[in-house]
């Protein structure tokens, strides 16, 4: 989910948009939107062969510039959680109204991610194929200077490895862009219910770190 990460039981429309205005309260007031990605949490679409393509992050930049004419916003505060991260890293690069940006357990090298352990590219019907993968780490250089970054996720987690953003983070260090990395705890710890936790569930973290 490119602004949560909230469970497919809460995709009604009542129930996101109760979501969204407890957030809301719970940050002071500041406007909060999730923005669900194609075929995610109620959202339309097909999330398997949507998903990690150039059409999807083309979509959310479309949703995102309806937003601003609708509501008048000035700039935004983006978070996005997993390969929702991934499509804020790409968003970065296209728009020129983002203040700040948390990125958190996100798979930012999608050709390492996609990599089997031998090397060869595991199969993806989809967004692997010939020019279709939105891979952030060939869009890095095109993002403005001045947005400040943070990238974070816990080391231990076993859906993203570490190394899927580490790499974009190094990348955009090289490229002279302002990002911080930050370990953090997972919310689905191993000893939770069956002990069966991936120390995956981080998008509280990002969302509190963009609003602040």
């Amino acid at each position: 989910d490119a602004a949560g990460g909230y469970r497919e039981e809460a995709a009604s429309p009542a129930a996101r948009r109760a979501a969204a205005e407890a957030l809301s309260a719970a940050l002071g007031g500041l406007p909060v939107v999730l923005l669900a990605r194609p075929g995610m949490h109620g959202s339309s679409g097909d999330h398997a062969r949507d998903r990690h393509t150039r059409a999807e992050v083309e979509l959310v930049d479309a949703a995102l510039a309806e937003l601003r004419r609708r509501h008048g916003f000035r700039d935004l505060a983006l978070s996005g959680f997993s390969s929702g991260g991934a499509v804020v890293a790409n968003l970065l690069a296209r728009r020129g109204d983002v203040r700040c940006a948390a990125l958190a357990s996100a798979p930012l090298d999608l050709a390492a991610f996609y990599r089997g352990p031998d090397g060869a590219a595991a199969p993806d019907e989809w967004a692997l194929r010939e020019g279709e993968l939105a891979d952030p780490m060939r869009t890095v250089r095109a993002v403005r200077p001045d947005v400040e970054i943070l990238v974070l996720g816990d080391r231990r987690d076993r859906k993203v490895p570490a190394a899927a953003w580490g790499a974009w983070a190094a990348a955009a260090r090289r490229a002279g862009l302002r990002v911080a990395e930050a370990e953090v705890g997972a919310l689905d710890p191993d000893d939770g219910p069956g002990g069966a936790g991936g120390h995956h569930a981080t998008a509280a973290f990002a969302l509190e770190a963009a609003a602040a």
